[in-house]
């Protein structure tokens, strides 16, 4: 028989055999009590008899076959059963170790009293883990802990706390910590956005203002902060937080006009005139702002202040039937008579037209007629 024939009789004879080797390979490892002791564990269910299982992966160990694997299932056995500083150096062996052998060396190290570590193994373990895992929130508060000043950290546990909806218990947690939050921009707004779910205004907004006061990044901030002090009740102390968000933005209108609305809510009358003073001063034109002065120089009976502010803001454009009826009840020269009578006029045929309005009015006709 040739050489050629023989091999190829050789190959006939391999492919034949391969579905058997196969088989009896599979049923030998089935049937293997230390691949079964290999699953349970793995399977995380508890091990009878931790002496023999040892003893099994010793002897394959001995066989030469230190694989991490082997490696790291003897350091969990060695765990369980008490010997943690045995299981330390095993899981300090291991080339890629699982993510629960890392536990577990974070476990040890624990115990030997190494705690920055500890927590740094623990750290790594979470982030594997990832924020659905509801180990992750233990092995975060661990870290954070050893390590209270990384901002990272905190973030992964927001959004772990988000994710696990346990977002009251994370806002109450959270919010004690929100002046160190404020020093980074990301931080403050992953933290903010815990508070606001479960309503802590107050500690949003005061989170956001101080974010504002230390970062050059400001636009979100500010969108965040403005739409936390509007979901605030109309007390004092949104009175002061929208005063100090008109600190930040002087020059705009809107929330110049919530600022005032929000003293004047909580009848702080003198804390209110200072700021429309103060306000008027940066926007001497405003008609919004002079009708607010124009009306309260009325309630004082003050009748020239109330004249000269509703003027001001009806010469900025201010027509509204509000504007008028204060002009007429405050207008003294019959120059100004005359000058207002074609506004009197158009508003004295209309139902708003005020018993004021319409002396005024036939006023200016008789003195149209000299």
């Amino acid at each position: 028989m040739n050489s050629n024939r023989m091999y190829q009789l050789i190959g006939i004879v391999t492919i034949c055999l391969l579905p058997m080797s196969y088989s009896l390979a599979t049923e030998s490892a089935t049937n293997d009590p230390f691949v079964a002791i290999i699953q349970s564990i793995m399977d995380g269910n508890p091990i009878s008899d931790t002496t023999s299982a040892t003893q099994e992966i010793q002897k394959r160990l001995q066989w030469g076959q230190p694989s991490d694997r082997l490696l790291e299932e003897s350091g969990r056995l060695a765990f369980v059963r008490g010997s943690w500083l045995k299981a330390l150096t095993i899981f300090q062996k291991l080339n890629k170790p699982s993510p629960t052998a890392l536990e577990l060396l974070g476990e040890c190290l624990d115990r030997k009293g190494e705690r920055y570590e500890a927590a740094t193994i623990k750290l790594k373990v979470a982030r594997i883990y990832g924020p659905k895992n509801p180990k992750t929130i233990s092995l975060l508060k661990y870290y954070i802990s050893a390590r209270p000043q990384d901002m990272d950290a905190w973030i992964d546990l927001a959004q772990a706390m988000s994710q696990q909806h346990r977002e009251k218990e994370g806002a109450e947690l959270l919010g004690q910590h929100t002046d160190e939050f404020a020093n980074y921009e990301k931080s403050a707004l992953v933290v903010g956005k815990v508070l606001e779910s479960q309503q802590m205004w107050a500690a949003a907004a005061t989170l956001y203002f101080n974010a504002l006061h230390r970062n050059t990044k400001r636009d979100a901030l500010s969108k965040r902060l403005l739409i936390v002090v509007k979901a605030l009740p109309l007390t004092e102390e949104a009175a002061k937080y929208w005063q100090r968000l008109w600190d930040l933005s002087p020059s705009d209108t809107a929330i110049t006009n919530k600022t005032l609305d929000a003293w004047e809510a909580v009848k702080d009358s003198s804390h209110f005139n200072s700021l429309l003073i103060q306000a008027l001063g940066r926007d001497s034109s405003s008609p919004q702002l002079n009708m607010r002065a124009a009306h309260k120089a009325k309630e004082k009976g003050d009748r020239v202040a109330a004249w000269n502010y509703a003027e001001m803001a009806a010469r900025h454009g201010e027509s509204s039937s509000a504007c008028l009826t204060l002009l007429s009840e405050t207008i003294e020269s019959d120059e100004d008579i005359v000058h207002y009578l074609p506004k009197f006029l158009a508003e004295s045929r209309s139902d708003k037209a005020t018993p004021a309005m319409l002396r005024v009015s036939a006023r200016g006709l008789a003195l149209q007629k000299k």
